[in-house]
C-alpha cells in the first residue's frame, strides 16, 4: 500500500462522488467503439508478425504457389487463358483479391477482419515464428491453431500445425503430459495345457435340420491350440454353462483361467457361479480389444472354412463341426 500510495502521490488526482446509476465504470468496448465490420477492413497487423521480407514477397509467393497460384492468376485477370475457368470459378468464391494480396474470405477473424492466405513455402517460417520463438512460448497444438486462426490462412491448416507441435523436440522433451501412461505390455503366457482356456460365442447361424442349431460355443485352449466347437439351440448364460461343464471340464478338467469378452452371457450370475465354485479366475477381455482373446482368431477362420462347405440352403453348416475340430488341430509350430 505504501508503495502505491507513493506512485500515486507523483500525479495530481480529482477525486469526485458520483451517485447511483451515475456511477458507471468504462470498459474497454466503449473507449474504443468499433464500426460495423463487414470484412471488408484488412488488418495489417497479421501481415507484420509474419516473418516475411516485404509485402511484395508475399504477393511473389501468391503467384507461384502450387495449391492456390492458379486462384490468384483467375482473381487477377478471369480472362487469363493458361487456368482452368471452370475449376477456379468454384474456388475463388472463397478468396478475394485485395491490392495484390489473397485473402480467406469465406470465414472471418472475431473482429471481421479477411485473413492473409499463407503459401506452402512461407509455412515454415510462419510456424516458427507463431511457436518456435520466445514470444509463441511452445504452446500445444489448440492454442498454437487458435492462435494462426485468427491471424492468417492456408489449407489443411489443423493437419499441418498438429503435426508441426507434435514432432517439435522441445515440445517433446519439457511440455508436461496430463494423459494417464500406457501400460505395459503384458503378453499372455501359458506354461503347460488347461491353464488358460478362452471361449467366444459364434451367433446366430440360419436354424441347421433337423437339431435346429443356431449358435456355436468355440472353446480353445491357450497352449495346445485345440478348439471345441459346441453347437447350441439358445445362447442363455445356463445353456452355456451346461455346454461348457459337460462336454469340456466334466472331459479335460477345469483350467486355472477362463478368458472370455464382456457380453451378458458370460456376466451373468450362472457363470460366475460356476467360476467360483471350480475356482476358475474369470478375466473379461476389454472393449475394441479381440486379439486378447485366441478364441477370435479360431472363429475367422471357422467362418471361413463353414462357408466353403455349406450348401445353398445354408441348413447343414452343424454336420462339419467335428471334421473341423480336426482340421484346426493340424497347425505349425
Amino acid at each position: 500500500m505504501i508503495r502505491w500510495a507513493l506512485k500515486l502521490s507523483e500525479f495530481k488526482i480529482e477525486r469526485e462522488h458520483r451517485l447511483g446509476i451515475q456511477n458507471v465504470v468504462v470498459d474497454v468496448l466503449s473507449k474504443n467503439p468499433v464500426d460495423n465490420a463487414d470484412g471488408s477492413q484488412i488488418s495489417c497487423v497479421a501481415l507484420r508478425a509474419l516473418a516475411l521480407n516485404s509485402r511484395e514477397q508475399l504477393i511473389r509467393e501468391h503467384r507461384e504457389d502450387p495449391e492456390l497460384g492458379h486462384i490468384y492468376l483467375y482473381l487477377e485477370n478471369p480472362d487469363e487463358g493458361s487456368v482452368n475457368a471452370t475449376v477456379c470459378e468454384g474456388w475463388s468464391q472463397d478468396f478475394k483479391l485485395i491490392d495484390g494480396l489473397l485473402f480467406y474470405a469465406k470465414y472471418c477473424t472475431m473482429l471481421g477482419e479477411l485473413r492473409v492466405h499463407i503459401s506452402q513455402s512461407l509455412r515454415k517460417a510462419i510456424m516458427q515464428e507463431f511457436h518456435d520463438l520466445p514470444l509463441a512460448g511452445h504452446l500445444r497444438k489448440r492454442k498454437t491453431y487458435l492462435k494462426l486462426r485468427d491471424t492468417c490462412y492456408f489449407l489443411y491448416m489443423r493437419k499441418y500445425i498438429f503435426k508441426y507441435v507434435s514432432t517439435c523436440d522441445r515440445c517433446q522433451t519439457f511440455n508436461y503430459k496430463n494423459a494417464i501412461p500406457a501400460g505395459r505390455l503384458i503378453p499372455i503366457v501359458s506354461n503347460y495345457p488347461n491353464e488358460i482356456v478362452t471361449l467366444d460365442l459364434l451367433d446366430p447361424y440360419p436354424a441347421s435340420r433337423p437339431e435346429r442349431y443356431r449358435f456355436i460355443l468355440v472353446i480353445t485352449d491357450h497352449f495346445f491350440k485345440w478348439s471345441e466347437l459346441i453347437p447350441l439351440r439358445k445362447a442363455s448364460a445356463q445353456a452355456i454353462a451346461n455346454a461348457l461343464f459337460e462336454n469340456y471340464i466334466s472331459r479335460y478338467g477345469a483350467p486355472i483361467c477362463l478368458i472370455s469378452d464382456d457380453g451378458p452371457e458370460f456376466i451373468s450370475d450362472v457363470f460366475e457361479h460356476l467360476s467360483h465354485r471350480l475356482d476358475i479366475k474369470h478375466i473379461k477381455t476389454v472393449a475394441y480389444r479381440p486379439q486378447v482373446n485366441l478364441t477370435g482368431k479360431v472363429n475367422r477362420t471357422l467362418m471361413q472354412t463353414i462357408a466353403c462347405f455349406v450348401e445353398e440352403n445354408h441348413d447343414n453348416w452343424d454336420r462339419f463341426l467335428h471334421e473341423l475340430v480336426l482340421f484346426r488341430a493340424t497347425h505349425s509350430s
